[in-house]
């Protein structure tokens, strides 16, 4: 009978401790991705602007040549940057959509 409590307390301590390290690590990730966004919107306008134009500039240039697959990852995480920016308006969100929902391998 012993023996059975203690395979029970022990799955439980494992299972509980792994709960524990998911919640932690989810909790990380939020709080990186807030800091993120953030310094995004603390950045001076001047620059936030200028940042966002370059950006744009490289997405048309880069992204929209029918590259295929080398550029993709760039092109989405360029995408991802300039959805996370106030300038992005319907039109920047329309010409960044197909890179922002394409699968990862």
């Amino acid at each position: 009978m012993n023996d059975v409590r203690a395979y029970h307390w022990r799955r439980m301590l494992v299972f509980g401790s792994l709960t524990l390290l998911l919640v932690v690590l989810i909790a990380l990730w939020t709080v990186d991705r807030r800091a993120e966004e953030r310094s995004l919107r603390n950045l001076p306008e001047a620059d936030r602007r200028a940042l966002y134009e370059r950006t744009m500039a490289n997405v048309r240039a880069l992204c929209n040549r029918g590259e295929g697959d080398r550029l993709e990852g760039y092109c989405r995480d360029q995408a991802d940057l300039l959805v996370a920016l106030p300038e992005c308006d319907a039109a920047c969100k329309a010409l960044v959509a197909d890179y922002r929902h394409r699968a990862t391998r």
